[in-house]
């Protein structure tokens, strides 16, 4: 299954693409390969999904300084994954200001 973003509208740029197109412009709702072709970061990024790329993506827009909310209806992110890896991975994306909100 895809993940899909919701961006919230936004008045910053990126300046390493150089781009100016107005976010009123933009989709409301990305899946993961759009995402990947948006003229500018957006301030806020909501995440739907909590598998691998979901938190992928996640993760990185939360390295760029984007405030994160991933929404998952399962009780932990990766469920497949060891608990430990997990729950390190949960601690460095809180730490960067990304939210993990149970659907």
């Amino acid at each position: 299954m895809m993940s899909y973003c919701r961006l919230r509208r936004h008045r910053r740029r990126d300046q390493a693409r150089g781009q100016s197109q107005s976010p009123d412009q933009w989709p409301q709702h990305l899946n993961r390969d759009q995402l990947l072709s948006i003229p500018s970061i957006p301030k806020t990024l909501i995440v739907v999904g909590g598998g691998v790329i979901g938190v992928e993506y996640a993760c990185m827009f939360a390295t760029a300084s984007v405030r994160v909310i991933i929404v998952e209806k399962r009780p932990r992110l990766l469920e497949f994954a060891d608990a430990e890896v997990v729950e390190a991975q949960s601690y460095h994306m809180r730490d960067r200001r990304a939210t993990i909100a149970p659907e």
